[in-house]
């Protein structure tokens, strides 16, 4: 799977804010919400990896991981560790509504 991201090396919050949320405020506060996490950037960076943007980051934050950063932070962590791919990830945010994922803990995040 080819990586295509959005981001680049010289952008600032506010243009990775911007790029990021596609202007949906949903996902502007989740972004807010990650960076005030410590490495919170971090987690952003791999949702542009993913090819989550706009209202699909929204839906991943807010229908998926019922607004808990922990466990959207938990949710990254399982596609960096090989635990979910990008397309699982992908497929929770496909369409109107994001669904829920099962049997992740969000303690450790």
């Amino acid at each position: 799977m080819s990586i295509n991201t959005r981001l680049n090396g010289s952008d600032g919050i506010m243009e990775i804010a911007m790029k990021m949320s596609e202007g949906n405020p949903g996902a502007l506060t989740a972004i807010i919400e990650l960076v005030k996490k410590q490495d919170g950037i971090m987690y952003v960076l791999a949702c542009d990896r993913i090819g989550v943007y706009g209202s699909r980051l929204y839906m991943l934050w807010n229908d998926c991981c019922g607004r808990s950063i922990d466990k959207f932070m938990c949710v990254i962590k399982a596609w960096q560790t090989g635990k979910l791919k990008a397309e699982e990830i992908l497929e929770h945010v496909s369409g109107g509504w994001g669904t829920p994922f099962e049997g992740l803990d969000d303690a450790g995040a």
